[in-house]
């Protein structure tokens, strides 16, 4: 009974604590930053970021509840400094064959792909990214220098594929289970 109580309490904490990121995110605090468009010398003071992100879903429909996977609706929110950043996305029709031994995309789904390049003051910057459809939320600190140009990308951490079997230490995941959270990756080098 013990154990029953302790795990209720843990999964209504980390439950608090998504809903909570989430909120951050969702909020309109802030204002929104602009987008830079075509990547030029940044101005001083400032630095460029371009910002990506390509992940894959089900196709709508594939469950008997509505969803937003494979829709247009389907959003990444990004907040730096609590200020929105918008990532507009495109947005189309795969379907990959296996290239190595555990793809984690291969079959038919959605593949997102979503893009922003905006000036930013150089310095210390704190990022929240989310999925409110799949109730993920990742926050990072990042540093940029001035005058300086810099990738920051997202990749997909899929989740466990139920049934598949386990190669040593690692697994098979698949993009049909959804997505359990990102590696942030910033000039290169994970986060």
């Amino acid at each position: 009974m013990k154990r029953g109580a302790w795990g209720l309490v843990i999964a209504m904490a980390l439950t608090c604590s998504v809903a909570a990121n989430a909120e951050t995110v969702k909020g309109g605090s802030g204002g929104i930053m602009q987008e830079a468009g075509v990547a030029t010398a940044a101005s001083k003071g400032y630095c460029n970021l371009r910002i990506t992100a390509s992940l894959k879903t089900h196709t709508p429909g594939v469950h008997s509840t509505p969803d937003l996977h494979g829709t247009p609706e389907y959003k990444l929110l990004l907040k730096i400094d609590g200020k929105d950043v918008p990532l507009p996305a495109t947005l189309r029709q795969e379907e990959t064959e296996m290239r190595r031994l555990a793809d984690a995309e291969v079959g038919a789904g959605m593949l997102y792909s979503f893009y922003n390049n905006v000036p930013i003051p150089a310095g210390r910057h704190e990022i929240v990214l989310a999925i409110p459809a799949d109730k993920v939320v990742v926050e990072r600190e990042i540093t940029l220098a001035e005058g300086s140009s810099n990738t920051l990308s997202f990749e997909p951490e899929y989740r466990w594929a139920p049934g598949k079997e386990r190669l040593r230490f690692y697994g098979t995941t698949s993009y049909k289970e959804g997505i359990k959270g990102f590696t942030v990756v910033l000039n290169g080098k994970a986060l």
